[in-house]
């Protein structure tokens, strides 16, 4: 795997930038909420997405609502809950044909946990995220757990895990759909995809990336990926993400000289 790719060249193609946020963005905290907004990222995001005509979005295992309550009112397009939902220029689109039975999963993993050590089971709008921390839970453990709590609804959800987290999904859920989605959609498609994320959940993403000939980039040096170039952390995730405003920049002044 090569380190992060050099600038894309703004002179001869035009772009799509997809951005996990925790873990890529933001520094992971031991709880979701604990998280801390570094200033200027907002509007180093919203100066992205001008620089790219508007096809920039945010796919997160947040909710829409989490997003909004943790950025602002940014008008950032975005994918919540694992592309479960969607917002695109400004209208929101769901995929979530077991919002029903989300209460009731979440009211039976709860049970088995509530007597595990920094288990935490967080209901989201359209899918649940069960949080552990080994020794009390190892991933083997946590799964089953899942796989417990889905009982006679298993085929409406889908597991996937990430770091010290199983996320239990609707079953037409996931990163890399969420992608495919906005690429069909004006102002992404015919672009060059690019996608940042940190996590076996982005996993998906990845793939979709690279099935597009486009550029997957994982942020942290642990772990088998599917993406074809790596950051080393949220820092340099975020450096080559303002180098590439600075890029794009480069490229407005130089076309008004004209």
């Amino acid at each position: 795997m090569l380190d992060l790719p050099p600038i894309p060249d703004f002179h001869e193609r035009s772009w799509a930038l997809f951005l996990d946020v925790d873990g890529t963005l933001l520094e992971l905290a031991e709880h979701p909420d604990k998280v801390v907004v570094p200033e200027g990222l907002v509007s180093l995001l919203v100066r992205l997405k001008n620089s790219l005509g508007g096809a920039l979005a945010l796919i997160s295992g947040r909710s829409l609502a989490s997003l909004e309550a943790l950025l602002g009112e940014t008008g950032l397009d975005a994918a919540g809950c694992h592309g479960a939902e969607l917002r695109i220029a400004g209208t929101v689109k769901t995929f979530a044909g077991a919002d029903t039975l989300v209460p009731r999963v979440a009211e039976r993993l709860a049970r088995r946990a509530d007597a595990i050590p920094l288990a935490m089971v967080e209901v989201k709008t359209h899918s649940v995220a069960f949080h552990y921390r080994p020794p009390a839970l190892d991933p083997g453990q946590a799964r089953q757990l899942a796989e417990q709590a889905l009982a006679g609804d298993a085929a409406r959800f889908r597991l996937l895990a990430g770091k010290n987290v199983v996320e239990i999904l609707p079953s037409d859920a996931g990163k890399g759909r969420a992608i495919a989605c906005f690429l069909d959609r004006s102002p992404y498609a015919g672009r060059i995809p690019v996608f940042i994320g940190d996590d076996v959940t982005d996993e998906e993403g990845f793939r979709e990336i690279n099935r597009r000939d486009g550029l997957s980039i994982r942020v942290g040096a642990d772990g088998e990926t599917a993406a074809r170039y790596r950051a080393t952390d949220v820092a340099a995730a975020t450096a080559w993400l303002d180098r590439l405003v600075g890029a794009a920049a480069e490229r407005e002044i130089k076309q008004v000289k004209r």
